[in-house]
């Protein structure tokens, strides 16, 4: 076991504050909202690619798809299958509207095509979105750097939730300074500089794994193809390759899995599921490739997060580059970190959290970049992490501040702000927002913490955002598909499409329904959503049409 020492300790701050300051001279002088929010519009299209990258993915991917792969097999992948039809669609049928040089957020389109109440109300279930899944985001932040304090013992006696409580600030108060002080700019610089530097540290980190495994690699696929008894029967040869957590090979041995599955399985075509079944299975092939491609419709075509970094580009063309190929390159990253999850099965001999003494399963690639990543090496890759991760945490301060400076605050205190009063307002709402994100962390530190059932984090960050998306996503397409319902129609479909979903999602209000009720994945809550949006706003606006047309 090789430990974080001092030297990884030194890498780490002066990582972290290097990338800080880098952040910060990038972003260049601020002038006005458009510069800080939209970076002048003039950003190089593969640079927006590497932050729309960075932003979705950087942080759940890099802690919690190695746990899904760990805990299951690669049929995750299936998602990003649809996730590359979907920004195909809004690259055709979406970004246009957007790219006139007019719009500020997404969110002013539904008040060109309905009103702003329509704005508003879009724009305030994004932030409520935010909040909720950017809580998630910010607890996932705080793993490796928890991770490391417990078992660096740089806090010896502390509970698990305070080391993630100074985790989290740390984290969140680094975030704050350069994205108070570099707006939209230093968010997008930041993530071309981290997404090479940790995709680098995965694929390190991947060859050290395979390298530290006393297997070939027929016997390693055979091994997974047939896991469970297979590799509790080699607990014994791997144990001494696994450090002190796993040093006693007839207690792994025990906790191992002992049903034999095979962790390489890609596609589940559901084909011994009933038809319940498969639609409450996130990862049966039409769920995922359905729920995957309209997700990817909502969170790239209505989600401020994502859109705002569509619109710095200086051209449609550039921006559905950047959109478009994102699609391709994220599929690449699940898979190199759903490997890494394989492979970490292997090296921990499919070990259960509490036999690693870990808190919770996303803490195993953290835990193994403690313990065994070489010296000076382990201190660049959680500092890479953190500060892709902050980049992330940036991203969205800064999307939450425009939708609220721009949908909000600016429609109702008057539109003659000079540029110095506009950037004051947009660095005070930015800073709230990051108090906001903070608390909102630590209540999902709680929650995950205290609950008995924990779901892997990147599950949880996904199924909140698809519970809301299906509205945004219903919005939209009734914006530019249809001509005939009315605002009022639209906000009605909206809300009631919300409260809908409620009765199909597995929670207590579902059960309080008599009988055997309907439950859905969370893939599909996005497209069911959308669904019950269209629907409802249509009924509502022939309804509206007859009452008006009698005499």
């Amino acid at each position: 076991m090789n430990g974080f020492g001092p030297i990884d300790f030194a890498i780490l701050v002066v990582y972290l504050a290097a990338v800080t300051l880098f952040g910060i001279r990038a972003a260049g002088r601020q002038t006005t909202g458009t510069d800080y929010f939209l970076g002048s519009r003039n950003m190089p299209w593969w640079a927006i690619l590497f932050s729309v990258i960075a932003t979705e993915t950087s942080t759940l991917t890099f802690i919690s798809i190695p746990a899904v792969a760990y805990t299951g097999n690669l049929t995750f992948l299936q998602l990003t299958f649809g996730y590359i039809l979907g920004r195909v669609a809004v690259a055709i049928w979406l970004l246009p509207s957007y790219m006139d040089g007019q719009q500020q957020t997404v969110y002013q389109h539904l008040e060109q095509r309905f009103d702003g109440l329509t704005r508003r109300a879009a724009g305030a279930v994004f932030m409520l979105t935010r909040v909720l899944a950017d809580g998630v985001r910010l607890f996932a932040t705080a793993i490796p750097l928890a991770t490391l304090f417990r078992f660096a013992g740089v806090f010896p006696g502390w509970s698990d939730g305070t080391i993630y409580i100074l985790a989290i600030l740390i984290i969140a108060l680094i975030t704050l300074v350069y994205t108070f002080l570099g707006g939209i700019k230093a968010v997008i610089w930041m993530d071309v500089v981290q997404m090479g530097v940790y995709l680098g540290g995965a694929l390190i980190a991947l060859v050290l794994l395979i390298n530290a495994i006393p297997m070939s690699l027929q016997e390693m696929i055979a091994a997974l193809q047939h896991a469970g008894g297979q590799v509790a029967s080699q607990a014994g040869q791997v144990a001494s390759q696994a450090g002190q957590a796993v040093s006693q090979a007839g207690q792994v041995a025990s906790q191992a899995v002992q049903t034999t599955t095979n962790k390489l399985q890609l596609f589940d075509f559901g084909s011994d599921l009933s038809w319940s079944e498969r639609l409450a299975s996130p990862y049966v092939l039409p769920v995922s490739i359905v729920g995957g491609a309209l997700f990817s419709v909502a969170s790239h075509g209505t989600d401020q997060l994502i859109v705002q970094r569509l619109m710095t580009a200086k051209d449609l063309t550039s921006s559905r580059k950047a959109l478009v190929w994102s699609g391709f390159l994220a599929s690449l990253q699940f898979a190199l970190f759903l490997c890494i999850g394989l492979m970490l099965y292997l090296f921990y001999t499919g070990a259960s959290a509490d036999v690693l003494n870990l808190a919770t399963t996303d803490e195993i690639f953290a835990r193994y970049i403690v313990d065994h990543m070489p010296v000076g090496l382990g201190g660049l890759i959680i500092a890479a992490l953190m500060a892709a991760a902050m980049s992330s945490l940036s991203s969205s301060l800064n999307a939450l501040a425009s939708s609220t400076t721009y949908d909000f605050l600016k429609p109702r205190m008057g539109s003659d702000w000079t540029d110095q009063q506009e950037i004051r307002m947009s660095r005070g709402v930015t800073l709230i927002w990051g108090v906001v994100l903070t608390l909102s962390a630590f209540l999902f530190t709680w929650l995950q913490l205290s609950s008995g059932e924990r779901p892997a984090i990147v599950e949880l960050g996904l199924g909140i955002a698809s519970y809301t998306y299906g509205g945004l996503l219903g919005l939209f397409l009734l914006a530019r598909f249809t001509e005939k319902p009315s605002g009022r129609d639209a906000r009605t479909g909206f809300f009631l499409g919300l409260m809908g979903l409620l009765f199909l999602v597995d929670g207590p209000i579902q059960r309080l329904l008599p009988g055997d009720p309907l439950a859905i994945a969370w893939p599909l809550y996005t497209p069911v959503g959308a669904a019950i949006v269209v629907f409802v706003a249509l009924i509502m606006s022939r309804i509206s049409r007859g009452s008006q047309m009698k005499p």
